[in-house]
C-alpha cells in the first residue's frame, strides 16, 4: 500500500483540475488516510504562498503550462485570468498563489480607479472547508484597522458563486529580503521587527491568531522613503473570541495548518492542545531568529526530508542551536550575513551572543508557558534592549542591573571610577588576605562577587584585556607565592568580572585557565574546583553550551560528595542548580531526574539551614513554579500551600520569584475549580503587584484577568471594581491609543452595558473623549475614533433616543 507522502506526490504531480478526483478515488472509504493527505497538501500549499507586487517569476515552459491549464479551466466555465472582469476590477496579472487561492493585480474603475491586490479560491478547490476557511480570511481582516497590517477593501462572489476580496496592494518585498539588500544592522532590524510585533498585537486583540507568520507575509513597503512593514495573508487565521463566519471552520484532525520552519511546537504535534497567541508569538521569534543570524532556527531541507512524521517531531522535540551558537557554525556564509547587516562576521558573532541571544530563546520557547505571553511583551523587552535595560528574558541579578545601569550613564559612573580606580589595587590584597585567613568557600565566593562588582564600577570603559593570563599569574605569584588557593580565587574573581561586564567569551577561557591552576595546583577534587566549576557552569549555559553547563555542575555535585558529604549544603545548592539547568533544556525524560534532585536539595536544606531560611525557600517556590509548569496541580498546590507562609514574610528579598510561586498557586486553584481559594490568592497577586510598584501593562493585564475571571465565576459586583482599577490604572500609566489601554476600555464598557450600567458606561466615555482632547486635541482622529464609537453605543442600547429627549 503506498504511504501517505507517496499518494500526496503524485497528486502534485496532476495538473491542477484532475487532483480532486484522484483524491477521491484513492481515498474512498478511508477517512483518515484522506486527513493525512489534505494535512501534506496543505502544508506544501502553505509553504510556497506568497503574495508580493512583483510578478510571478518563472521559466518559459512553466509559463505555458499555465496559460494552458487556465485556457482549458476557462473553455469549462469558472476560472480567472488576466483580461478578466470580476465587477468594478479588470484583472491586470497574476501576482502571487498558492494552495487555495490566486491573487491578482487588479484595476478598480469606479468610485475611484486605483490598483488592488484581489484574491479569488482557484477553480477545483471551492471544496467547502476551502470555501469557509477563504471567508475566514475576509473577516478577519476586515476586523483590523492598523497601519501595519493590509487594509480590506472590497468583497464578493464572481458570478460563477467564486468568492474574493479585495485589498490594499502592497507594493512591497518580504522582510528579511528588504533588510538584506539595503544592509541593515541590527537595530534598524529590531525597529522594524517590532512594528511587526504591534501589528499581531493588534491582531490578538481583535480575536484572531495569524498562525502563518513568516518573511514572506511580512512586506516591506515605502511611505514617503520611510520603510513600513506591513502583515499580509491571514489566509488561515483562527478566531480565539468572535464567531468569524456561519459557515464550519474546523481546524480537522491531523491538519497540518503553517509553514513548518516558523511553525510553533503546539500547531506542529497537534494534539488536543488548543491554539492560541502564543503560537503567533513561536513564530515572531522564528522570524527573529532569521531576521537576525541569516539563517531559520531549522534547516527547511532537513524538515523536508525528514518527513510528515519526523518534522512534527523535529518542531517538537529538537532544540534548535541559539542565534550566536547557529552562526559560529557557519563557513565562508558568516562573511556575507555580516556584510548584509553592515559589519565584519567577528563583531556579529559577539553582537548576537547574551541578550539577543536571550530574547530569540525566550520566544522560541518550546513549553508555550515560559515564551514571552504576548507579542507586545516580546516588542517591548527588544525596546529595553535597543535601550540597554534590564531585559525580563534573563534573571535581572544585581551585577546585570549594576551592568545595565552603567551603561546608561558612563559619563558621570566615569568620573567616579578616577576615585575609586586608586583604591582597586588595595581592595584587592586586602580582600584576598581575608579570603586567605578564612579559607571557607562560600565567604570567598560572596567576597569575589563583591570584588567583581568594585572593579566594575571603578573601570566601566574597558573594552579590551588590558593584561595576558601568563602576566595575570606572574603578578599573582608575586604578591601571594606558593599559596595556590589565595591566587586560583583571584583567577576566579577576574573570571565572574568578565562575566559580569558581559564578556562571556573571555570569561569561558579564563574559567577555563583557572580550572587548569585549580586541578594541578590544589588537586582535581579540592572544593575550590568545584566554586569554579559552578561559575564556569553559569557562563556556559548563557553561551547556549548547556550540555557542558550541566557536566560542570555534575563534576561539581561529584566533589561536594567527595568532600562533604551527599547531607551538605554544598551538595544541596548545587543539586538545586544542577535541576534548574535541566529543566533549562526542557527534555521530558529529565523530569524524574529533576523532581529527585529538587525534593533531595530542599530536604538537606530544611536540615541543615531550617524551613525558613531565604535559600531553603528559594528551592522550594522553584520546586513548586516546576510542579505547575508541568501541569502537576495537586502537587503544585502540596508544596506551594506550605512554603508560601514563610515565603510571604521574605517576599521583599524573593521579588520576581515569589510572585511567580503566587501566580502558579493562584492558577492551579482556577483549573482545580476552587473558587474560593483562588480568590484568595489572586488577590494577594494583584496586591503584591502594586507593592512591587507595577502600575504598567503587567498590572493593567493582570487586573482584566482577574475581573473576567470574577465574572466568570458569578462575582458581578467584585468584578466591576477590578475593571474600574484596570482602565483607572491603564490611564494613569498609558498613553491614549496604547493597545491595552484600549482593551482595558473595551472590556469595561462591555460589562457595563451586558449589566445595563449605561450611565456609567456613558461617564467612561466621556472621560475618555475628554483625556484624549487633553492630550491630542479636540481634533485629533483618536477623539473623532472614540466619538464615533461612542455614537454607535448610544444607538444600539437606546440612549441616544433617551439624551435628545
Amino acid at each position: 500500500m503506498k504511504s501517505a507522502d507517496q499518494i500526496c506526490e503524485e497528486i502534485l504531480s496532476l495538473p491542477p483540475l484532475e487532483r480532486a478526483g484522484y483524491l477521491d478515488s484513492i481515498c474512498s472509504g478511508n477517512a483518515s488516510l484522506r486527513q493525512q493527505i489534505e494535512s501534506l497538501l496543505e502544508a506544501r500549499a502553505t509553504e510556497d504562498a506568497t503574495v508580493e507586487s512583483t510578478p510571478v517569476t518563472s521559466d518559459r515552459s512553466d509559463i505555458e503550462t499555465n496559460l494552458d491549464v487556465a485556457n482549458q479551466a476557462s473553455r469549462i466555465g469558472g476560472s480567472s485570468q488576466p483580461g478578466d472582469r470580476i465587477g468594478r476590477y479588470k484583472l491586470l496579472q497574476l501576482i502571487g498563489e498558492g494552495g487555495f487561492g490566486s491573487v491578482f493585480m487588479a484595476e478598480q474603475t469606479e468610485p475611484v480607479t486605483r490598483r488592488v491586490a484581489l484574491k479569488i479560491i482557484k477553480l477545483g478547490m471551492d471544496t467547502k472547508q476551502v470555501v469557509a476557511r477563504f471567508e475566514a480570511e475576509r473577516q478577519a481582516l476586515a476586523m483590523m484597522d492598523h497601519p501595519n497590517i493590509a487594509r480590506v477593501l472590497d468583497a464578493g462572489s464572481t458570478e460563477a458563486g467564486r468568492p474574493f476580496f479585495v485589498m490594499e496592494l502592497v507594493r512591497g518585498i518580504p522582510l528579511t529580503e528588504y533588510c538584506d539588500k539595503n544592509q541593515l544592522g541590527l537595530s534598524e532590524r529590531i525597529r522594524l521587527f517590532s512594528e511587526v510585533c504591534t501589528a499581531v498585537q493588534h491582531a490578538h486583540q481583535k480575536g484572531i491568531i495569524h498562525r502563518d507568520l513568516k518573511p514572506s507575509n511580512i512586506l516591506v513597503t515605502l511611505h514617503d522613503t520611510k520603510a513600513v512593514p506591513k502583515v499580509i495573508d491571514f489566509g488561515i487565521a483562527k478566531a480565539t473570541s468572535q464567531r468569524l463566519t456561519e459557515k464550519t471552520l474546523f481546524t480537522e484532525f491531523r491538519q497540518f495548518v503553517g509553514t513548518p520552519q516558523y511553525m510553533s511546537p503546539e500547531q506542529a504535534e497537534m494534539s488536543g492542545l488548543d491554539i492560541d497567541t502564543r503560537s503567533d508569538v513561536y513564530s515572531l521569534g522564528a522570524v527573529l531568529y532569521e531576521l537576525l543570524s541569516g539563517m531559520t532556527p531549522f534547516d527547511s531541507k532537513e524538515l523536508a526530508a525528514a518527513g510528515y512524521a519526523g518534522m512534527s517531531q523535529i518542531i517538537c522535540e529538537v532544540e534548535p542551536p541559539s542565534i550566536g551558537q547557529r552562526f559560529s557554525t557557519l563557513g565562508a556564509e558568516r562573511t556575507d550575513i555580516a556584510r548584509m547587516r553592515g559589519t565584519d562576521a567577528d563583531r556579529l558573532q559577539n553582537d548576537l551572543r547574551g541578550e539577543l541571544q536571550w530574547i530569540v530563546s525566550k520566544a522560541l520557547e518550546k513549553d508555550r508557558t515560559r515564551r514571552y505571553e504576548t507579542a507586545r511583551d516580546l516588542a517591548a523587552d527588544l525596546e529595553r534592549f535597543q535601550n540597554s535595560e534590564p531585559i525580563l528574558a534573563v534573571p535581572p541579578s544585581h551585577a546585570y542591573r549594576l551592568r545595565k545601569f552603567i551603561r546608561r550613564n558612563r559619563a558621570w559612573v566615569a568620573t567616579a571610577a578616577t576615585i575609586l580606580i586608586a583604591l582597586a589595587g588595595g581592595m584587592t590584597f586586602a580582600t584576598m588576605a581575608w579570603m586567605r585567613a578564612e579559607r571557607e568557600l562560600d565567604r570567598s565566593k560572596e567576597m569575589s562577587s563583591f570584588l567583581a562588582d568594585l572593579h566594575l564600577s571603578a573601570n566601566p570603559n574597558l573594552t579590551e584585556p588590558t593584561e595576558s593570563f601568563e602576566k595575570v599569574i606572574a603578578q599573582c605569584e608575586d604578591l601571594f607565592g606558593e599559596d595556590h588557593e589565595a591566587i586560583g580565587s583571584l583567577l576566579f574573581t577576574r573570571a565572574s568580572l568578565l562575566t559580569t561586564w558581559g564578556r562571556t567569551i573571555e570569561a569561558d577561557q579564563t574559567f577555563d585557565h583557572c580550572l587548569v591552576f585549580q586541578r594541578e595546583s590544589l588537586g582535581p577534587k579540592h572544593e575550590a574546583v568545584a566554586a569554579t566549576l559552578r561559575g564556569h557552569s553559569e557562563v556556559l549555559h548563557e553561551l547556549n553550551r548547556t550540555a557542558e553547563a550541566i557536566k560542570a555542575l555534575e563534576n561539581a555535585q561529584e566533589i561536594y560528595q567527595l568532600r562533604f558529604g551527599e547531607e551538605s549544603r554544598q551538595y544541596a545548592e548545587v543539586s538545586a542548580e544542577l535541576a534548574q539547568f535541566l529543566s533549562a533544556r526542557g527534555l521530558s525524560e529529565d523530569h524524574p531526574r529533576i523532581e529527585e534532585l529538587l525534593q533531595v536539595a530542599i530536604s538537606i536544606l530544611k536540615e541543615q539551614l531550617g524551613p525558613q531560611h531565604l535559600k531553603t525557600l528559594q528551592t522550594e517556590c522553584s520546586y513548586g513554579i516546576w510542579l505547575q509548569e508541568l501541569n502537576r496541580l495537586d502537587s503544585t498546590v502540596e508544596v506551594l500551600s506550605e512554603v508560601l507562609p514563610f515565603a510571604r514574610r521574605e517576599r521583599a528579598r524573593l521579588g520576581s520569584l515569589y510572585l511567580a510561586a503566587l501566580n502558579s498557586l493562584t492558577i492551579a486553584h482556577i483549573y482545580r475549580n476552587e473558587v474560593e481559594q483562588a480568590k484568595v490568592y489572586y488577590g494577594e497577586l494583584i496586591d503584591l503587584m502594586r507593592e512591587m510598584g507595577m502600575r504598567g501593562s503587567g498590572l493593567v493585564m493582570h487586573l482584566l484577568r482577574y475581573g473576567n475571571w470574577l465574572l466568570e465565576s458569578g462575582d458581578v459586583a467584585n468584578a466591576l471594581e477590578i475593571f474600574d482599577e484596570a482602565l483607572t490604572t491603564a490611564r494613569a500609566a498609558l498613553p491614549i491609543g496604547d493597545g491595552q489601554r484600549e482593551t482595558a476600555l473595551k472590556t469595561v464598557l462591555a460589562v457595563l452595558t451586558k449589566e445595563r450600567e449605561f450611565a456609567k458606561a456613558e461617564i467612561v466615555f466621556e472621560d475618555e473623549i475628554a483625556a484624549a482632547a487633553s492630550s491630542l486635541g479636540e481634533d485629533s482622529e483618536e477623539v473623532q475614533k472614540i466619538r464615533n464609537v461612542y455614537s454607535i453605543w448610544k444607538t444600539e442600547t437606546g440612549r441616544l433616543a433617551e439624551s435628545q429627549d
